[in-house]
């Protein structure tokens, strides 16, 4: 998942904030809590007209 704060969420990795060179040199917060409820949370409380697309990409 892509957070609009520019966050990286994938299954069983480190969030990844996209204006960072790694998890490790990253001074932010994440913008999600762990684990599937807080995704769950944060998707609920996007606004009514936010666009979810969903884009397998393996790299």
């Amino acid at each position: 998942m892509l957070t609009l704060g520019g966050w990286w969420y994938g299954i069983g990795d480190t969030p990844l904030h996209g204006a960072c060179p790694g998890p490790d040199r990253c001074p932010h917060e994440p913008d999600v809590g762990e684990g599937a409820v807080a995704v769950d949370a944060y998707l609920k409380g996007l606004a009514p007209d936010a666009l979810l697309v969903r884009v397998h990409c393996h790299v």
